[in-house]
């Protein structure tokens, strides 16, 4: 009942009341106020518009997380580029989710050296080197071992490590964390990705970044109800916020939601992406027909054992997760004033910085910024 009174507005009100009761035929008629069809590159330009119209009240939703990446991509720029963002960037070593199926659990090749996995407390009775263990339920993988389908693991507080037999345990892996390099600014919007009692964060909370010191490795983040401190050398499990899945999506309130319809989608996908938000609504596709096709299915058909093939992950981008420090990509000149976590990385960047003057103009921007449009060509092609 709950979701059924949370939108304010009374077509809006009536939709997603319709979608409750399946009502497809009230559910068409009422579509055309709320949906956009538009090709596929089109789509995602119109999406990142109308998100800035209103960006603190608006919530981009996608089914994929390569659709998420993007947008979040793409939005953050924007804001930049509108001074939406402080423009000083900052970066530090995230640990973000990899998001492995039930399958792709299964196998060794799938998993990297610093990967964090997680085992639920309940489940550490079940696997034996761990029967007795009493300390916290994150283990980090220090090697490998693909002729076995071994993982050595070792547990945070380092006072344990076991191989553990991926054959015969995959089925208490909860969540699986990789190291990310990631950049944050004054006023980002973040999402957090895991559970912390101490702290009092859940996972799924949004965010926005209220301070940043750069020194001690703090950040300061803020919503509607709550007022952290958090040390990244402690906790670090963010992402970026203005685009998350539908997933992530539950339990979220917001005034406006922006639904960025995949080519495939499910009822209850739909149902749960249009119920977010309480004022607006805005669905786009590039294929009206095809989403009302799909919006009517319960669940789409899942990948069998058979039809996949495990893919070799690519290494993580930082052997160790950092605390926050300029990104390399804004190296400063040789008198400006450089942030970062200690002297050593001060003088570290800007004699890179020195040295690089004159052939900088020569060398693309970042590795960042190459792989962005490498990224964006294939996407729009």
């Amino acid at each position: 009942m709950k979701q059924k009174v949370r939108q304010k507005v009374e077509e809006y009100r009536q939709l997603t009341h319709y979608f409750s009761e399946k009502d497809w035929a009230k559910i068409e008629g009422l579509l055309n106020k709320f949906i956009r069809e538009l090709p596929e590159a089109f789509r995602n330009i119109a999406v990142v518009e109308e998100f800035i119209k209103d960006p603190h009240h608006s919530l981009v939703v996608v089914s994929t997380n390569k659709e998420r990446n993007y947008l979040n991509a793409e939005i953050r720029e924007k804001l930049k580029q509108r001074n939406l963002l402080a423009k000083e960037d900052y970066f530090f070593i995230a640990r973000h989710i990899k998001n492995l199926t039930l399958d792709e659990k299964r196998f060794a090749v799938n998993y990297n050296k610093d990967d964090i996995i997680f085992i639920r407390k309940e489940d550490l009775k079940s696997i034996p080197p761990l029967q007795k263990f009493d300390g916290k339920n994150y283990f980090k993988v220090k090697d490998i071992n693909l002729n076995k389908n071994t993982l050595i693991l070792e547990s945070i507080d380092k006072s344990i490590t076991f191989e553990f037999d991926l054959s015969k345990y995959d089925k208490f892996i909860s969540g699986v964390f990789y190291l990310k390099e990631m950049k944050i600014s004054k006023g980002e919007r973040i999402i957090a990705l895991r559970n912390d009692k101490r702290l009092q964060i859940q996972n799924g909370e949004i965010f926005y970044i209220k301070d940043i010191d750069p020194k001690k490795g703090y950040i300061v983040i803020q919503n509607e109800e709550k007022l952290r401190k958090i040390d990244l050398r402690e906790y670090n499990y963010f992402d970026y916020g203005y685009a998350i899945t539908t997933h992530k999506s539950q339990g979220t309130t917001i005034n406006k939601i922006i639904f960025n319809v995949s080519n495939k989608t499910n009822y209850n996908e739909v149902y749960t992406a249009i119920t977010r938000g309480k004022y607006e609504c805005h669905i786009f596709t590039d294929n009206k027909d095809k989403f009302i096709k799909y919006m009517k299915q319960l669940q789409l058909k899942t990948t069998t054992l058979a039809d996949y093939k495990p893919q070799p992950q690519p290494p993580p981008s930082s052997p160790e997760p950092s605390i926050i420090a300029p990104p390399p990509m804004a190296r400063p000149g040789p008198q400006q004033q450089e942030q970062s976590l200690d002297d050593r990385s001060t003088r570290k960047l800007v004699s890179q910085s020195s040295s690089t003057k004159k052939t900088e103009s020569k060398k693309p921007e970042s590795k960042l910024v190459s792989w962005l449009e490498k990224f964006k060509h294939w996407l729009f092609r």
